[in-house]
C-alpha cells in the first residue's frame, strides 16, 4: 500500500511539472486560456517590465501565463490575473407557469477545456391535453384492423379522455405512391381487380397520403371517417409511410396541431408492412427529393407530390418529427416489429407495439403504448452539429426517482409526482477558438425531454481575454515595431526578443553561459545579445571565437594574409580552442599559410603545358623549391647557373679566375684548354668580357666529373694566356667616333635640305614673273588684229541704183 501510494505521489508531481511547463510556453493570453485550462494569465505591466530587463538578451518572447496556482509565486506577485472560469445564467420560467421541465432557459459561456454542468429537473405532469392523429395503412391486408378500429373506436376515446385532461383526435391513412411499379396500371388503381371478394364500392383508388379528418374532440365525426374509409391496394408489401408521417408533421394548420405548450403530440401509425426508404422512387423514375412542405389537394386533401418526388429520408422525417414535438407510436404487425424498432433508433422520440394477428388487443396496445411514453423520460440533445467541438450530455442523477433507468440516459415508470434530476454537462475544445469570429457567435442548443417539454440552452466560447481590445500597435514598449497586448509584446515573424529587439535570423542562440550554472557571461570575453554571445577582440586584434567566446585567437600561430597583414591562421583558418589551426579548404599547415594551388609555380612561358618549377623543383605552399639552389634558381627555377645560358651570371667567375683571386662560390668554374672540351654534355655557348676597351671572348660549356657538373670556360685558341689581355685581342672601336659621325650627318642633311628649298622657292618666284610679264604685253591695243578685242571703225555702203565710177572711202563713220 505504502508503494502504491508513492507511485501515485510521484505520477502527480510529474503530471503537474508537465502542466506548469505547458503554461510557460504559452506566450499570449488568448493562447494561454484557450489552449489550457489550468493556466491564468498575469495582465500586469510592472510584471513584464521587470522580467523583460532581466531577460533581455534572449531570443524567446516573455510569456505571462502561468498554472493558476503558481502564478503569484513564480512572477514575483500579480495585481492584475486573468483566469476565466465560465459562467451559467438559468431561468426557470418561460413558456408556461407551471412547467414539467426547469430551468427553460440555460446561458453558458464556456472556457475552452473546462468543463461546466448544471441541473435540470424533470417532473410528469398529473394531467396533460392530448392531440392524436391516427395514421393508417389501408392496404387490402389491413382490413381486419380497420374492422377492429372501428368497433373500439368509441372506447378508445373513452380511455384517452380518461387519461388526459383535453383529448383530441384526428384521422389519415397511406397506401403507396400511385406510379408503376409499385401500382399496377391494368387494375385501373383499384383492388376490386385484384381481390374479386371485394366489392367495387369497397375500393379506391391507390394513393400515398390522404388526410381524412382534421383533429377533433368530436368523437361522431371520427367514427363517420371511419366508416367512410375504404381499402385500397398496392403491387410490393412495404408503403409510403414516410410520406404520409412527412405531410403530417408539414401540414400543421391542415391538421389542426395545437401549440406544444397546450397539447402533446401523438401520432398512431397502424400496419402490418414494411415502408419504402429514400431512392426505392427511382425505380419510376422519380429523382427529385421532396421539399419538407405541406403538399395536399385542396379537394381531396391527397399528397398530390407523391407521383412527382422520390420518398425522404428517415432521418428527415425524424428531424421533422423532432421539430413539431411530435411522438410517434408504432403498432404494427409481429412480422415487421423488428423494421420499426430499427426506425425508433432514428426516430428516438418513437414507441413500438406489437398488434395480435387478429388485432383484436389494438386497444391495450394504444392505452398502454400511451402511458409508457407519458412516463418515459428520453432526452433528446438538439443542434449539436453546429458546434463539433463541443461534447455535451444529459444524464439521470437519482436513479430516475423510483423509476427504471434503460439505454444510459432514458428513465422509464417515472409516476407523478415524482421528479428526475438530469446532470448536463459541457465542455468545448481549444480547436474551437479557431474558427472566425462569425463562426464563433452565440450557438443556440435544445434539449428536448420528449412529451414533457424542452431547455433552450444558449452557448457561447470563451476565446479571449479581454485586454486584447486595448491592444497598441507598433507600440515604443515593444521597439515600435512588435504589438502591445495584455501586457506583453507580440512580434511580427521577422522580429523575436522580449520587446521584439531581436532580429528572426537570430533565432537558434544556445544561451551565453556554458552550463546552467554558471555566472560567468560569454567566457567574460563578450556581451549577450539576443541570446547569443558577441565576442570582443582579442589582444592581437582578432575577436574571440566560439559560442561561448572561449577560444582565444592568441593561442594559434598567425601567418601574412594576401592583404599583407598577419593574421591568425594566416586568414585561412578557423583557431580552435586548443590553439590548433583548423585551415579552410585549400590551405595547410601549422598557420594555413600554405596554399595547395600550383598555379603560381607555373612560369609564363609553361602555362601551356603546366609544367611545375621549370620541371627543376617542388611547388610547396605556392612557391617552387628548386632541387639544387647551386645549379638552379630564380622565382620558377627557371634559371640554370650551370646550363651555358647565362653569361652575365658567369662574368664574375671568369673575371677572378683571370685575376686569380676567386670566392669559393666560384669553385664550380674552371677555365680549360680547347682541346679538353670533348667530355661537354650540352652545346658551348660564347660570351664576352670587355676590360680596358679591349674584348675578350670565350665559351661555355659543362662537363661531368663523377656525380658533379663544373661549367668549364675556355678561351680562343689565339689566347695562349689568359693574363695577356692584349693577345688575341682586337682594338675596341672609339664610341665617341660614332656620335660625331651622326652629328655632323644631321647637319649636311640640314643644309642640303635648306639649300632644296632656297632653289625650289627662287624658281616658283621666276616662273610667276615671267607670267605677269607676259599678261602685261597682251593688254596693249593691237590693230594688227592680233586684238581679238579689236573692231575695224571703217564701214562700207553700196547704193544698188547708182553706179559711180569709183567707190568713195568715207573714214570716221560719218554720214553718207
Amino acid at each position: 500500500m505504502p508503494r502504491s501510494w508513492g507511485l501515485f505521489l510521484a505520477l502527480l508531481c510529474i503530471i503537474s511539472h508537465s502542466t506548469a511547463q505547458d503554461c510557460e510556453s504559452l506566450v499570449t493570453c488568448t493562447d494561454c486560456i484557450t489552449k489550457n485550462s489550468s493556466c491564468s494569465w498575469c495582465n500586469d505591466p510592472s510584471v513584464f517590465n521587470r522580467l523583460a530587463s532581466q531577460f533581455n538578451s534572449q531570443l524567446e518572447p516573455i510569456g505571462l501565463c502561468r498554472r493558476a496556482d503558481l502564478l503569484s509565486s513564480s512572477l514575483g506577485g500579480c495585481s492584475n490575473v486573468v483566469n476565466p472560469m465560465g459562467t451559467i445564467d438559468k431561468e426557470d420560467t418561460l413558456n408556461s407557469s407551471d412547467p414539467t421541465v426547469t430551468p427553460q432557459l440555460v446561458s453558458l459561456s464556456l472556457r475552452p477545456g473546462l468543463p461546466q454542468s448544471f441541473n435540470i429537473s424533470v417532473s410528469p405532469p398529473s394531467s396533460i391535453s392530448v392531440d392524436m392523429y391516427i395514421l393508417m395503412d389501408l392496404s387490402f391486408t389491413m382490413r381486419d384492423d380497420l374492422q377492429n378500429l372501428r368497433m373500439f373506436s368509441d372506447e378508445l376515446v373513452r380511455q384517452m379522455q380518461n387519461l388526459t385532461d383535453e383529448f383530441r383526435i384526428g384521422f389519415g391513412s397511406f397506401i403507396d405512391k400511385p406510379v408503376s411499379p409499385f401500382i399496377d396500371r391494368n387494375t385501373n388503381f383499384s383492388c376490386a381487380a385484384d381481390y374479386p371478394a371485394v366489392a367495387e364500392n369497397d375500393c379506391e383508388y391507390t394513393y400515398a397520403f390522404r388526410h381524412r379528418l382534421d383533429l377533433t374532440d368530436n368523437v361522431d365525426t371520427f367514427k363517420t371517417e371511419l366508416a367512410n374509409a375504404k381499402i385500397s391496394g398496392s403491387v410490393d408489401q412495404p408503403e409510403a409511410l414516410l410520406d404520409a408521417l412527412l405531410q403530417v408533421a408539414a401540414c400543421q394548420s391542415e391538421i389542426g396541431w395545437r401549440d406544444v405548450e397546450d397539447a402533446r403530440r401523438l401520432v398512431l401509425v397502424l400496419t402490418d408492412g414494411d415502408y419504402h426508404m429514400a431512392l426505392d422512387g427511382k425505380l419510376a423514375g422519380l429523382r427529385e427529393q421532396p421539399d419538407g412542405k405541406c403538399h395536399l389537394d385542396p379537394t381531396t386533401k391527397i399528397y398530390n407530390q407523391a407521383s412527382l418526388v422520390d420518398y425522404p429520408t428517415s432521418t428527415m422525417i425524424a428531424e421533422m418529427l423532432n421539430d413539431q414535438r411530435i411522438i410517434p407510436i408504432f403498432a404494427v404487425a409481429k412480422s415487421v416489429t423488428e423494421v420499426y424498432n430499427q426506425l425508433s433508433e432514428i426516430i428516438r422520440s418513437a414507441f413500438v407495439g406489437e398488434i395480435s394477428a387478429n388485432a383484436d388487443n389494438l386497444l391495450e396496445l394504444i392505452r398502454n403504448q400511451y402511458i409508457q411514453l407519458s412516463s418515459t423520460i428520453v432526452p433528446v440533445i438538439n443542434g449539436l452539429d453546429a458546434i463539433p467541438e463541443l461534447t455535451m450530455t444529459a444524464m439521470p442523477l437519482n436513479n430516475c426517482s423510483n423509476g427504471t433507468l434503460i439505454s444510459g440516459d432514458t428513465c422509464t415508470n417515472v409516476m407523478h409526482p415524482n421528479t428526475v434530476q438530469y446532470g448536463v454537462s459541457l465542455e468545448l475544445s481549444s480547436d474551437y477558438c479557431k474558427r472566425s469570429l462569425t463562426g464563433r457567435e452565440t450557438h443556440l442548443l435544445n434539449i428536448q425531454f420528449i412529451g414533457f417539454g424542452d431547455v433552450i440552452v444558449n452557448v457561447s466560447g470563451i476565446c479571449s481575454c479581454g485586454c486584447e481590445k486595448e491592444q497598441v500597435t507598433s507600440s515604443p514598449v515593444c521597439s515600435s515595431i512588435g504589438t502591445y497586448e495584455c501586457s506583453t509584446c507580440i512580434c511580427p515573424s521577422n522580429r523575436n526578443g522580449p520587446i521584439c529587439q531581436c532580429p528572426a535570423t537570430a533565432v537558434g542562440g544556445g544561451g551565453c553561459t556554458t552550463s546552467s550554472n554558471s555566472t560567468k557571461i560569454c567566457s567574460g570575453r563578450g556581451s549577450c545579445v539576443c541570446n547569443r554571445c558577441e565576442c570582443n577582440r582579442a589582444p592581437n586584434g582578432q575577436t574571440y571565437q566560439g559560442q561561448f567566446c572561449e577560444c582565444d585567437p592568441t593561442l594559434c600561430p598567425s601567418g601574412v594574409h594576401e592583404s599583407g597583414r598577419v593574421l591568425p591562421c594566416s586568414g585561412h583558418g578557423v583557431c580552435g580552442c586548443d590553439g590548433i589551426c583548423r585551415c579552410g579548404e585549400g590551405f595547410s599547415g601549422a598557420n594555413c599559410g600554405c596554399t595547395s594551388d600550383t598555379d603560381s609555380c607555373v612560369a609564363p612561358a609553361n602555362r601551356n603545358t603546366g609544367e611545375l618549377c621549370s620541371g627543376s623543383g617542388q611547388c610547396t605552399c605556392g612557391t617552387c623549391l628548386c632541387s639544387d639552389y647551386s645549379v638552379r634558381f630564380g622565382l620558377y627555377c627557371e634559371e640554370c647557373s650551370v646550363c651555358a645560358r647565362s653569361c652575365s651570371f658567369l662574368s664574375s667567375c671568369v673575371r677572378c679566375h683571370i685575376e686569380q683571386n676567386c670566392p669559393s662560390s666560384c669553385n664550380h668554374v674552371s677555365i680549360v684548354s680547347p682541346n679538353e672540351h670533348n667530355n661537354t654534355d650540352e652545346e658551348l655557348r660564347t660570351c664576352s668580357i670587355t676590360e680596358d676597351n679591349c674584348e675578350v671572348t670565350y665559351q661555355v660549356g659543362v662537363y661531368v666529373l663523377g656525380t658533379e657538373r663544373n661549367i668549364m670556360v675556355i678561351f680562343d685558341e689565339t689566347q695562349s694566356d689568359i693574363n695577356d689581355w692584349s693577345a688575341g685581342c682586337s682594338s675596341a672601336f672609339p664610341i665617341f667616333v660614332i656620335p660625331l659621325v651622326v652629328t655632323i650627318g644631321i647637319i649636311l642633311l640640314a643644309i642640303i635640305v635648306i639649300a632644296l628649298w632656297v632653289a625650289m622657292k627662287y624658281l616658283i618666284e621666276y616662273l610667276e614673273f615671267r607670267a605677269w610679264k607676259k599678261s602685261q604685253e597682251d593688254e596693249l591695243w593691237n590693230t594688227s588684229g592680233d586684238n581679238p578685242l579689236f573692231v575695224d571703225p571703217t564701214t562700207s555702203h553700196i547704193n544698188p541704183k547708182y553706179r559711180p565710177r569709183t567707190t568713195v572711202q568715207v573714214v570716221g563713220g560719218g554720214d553718207d
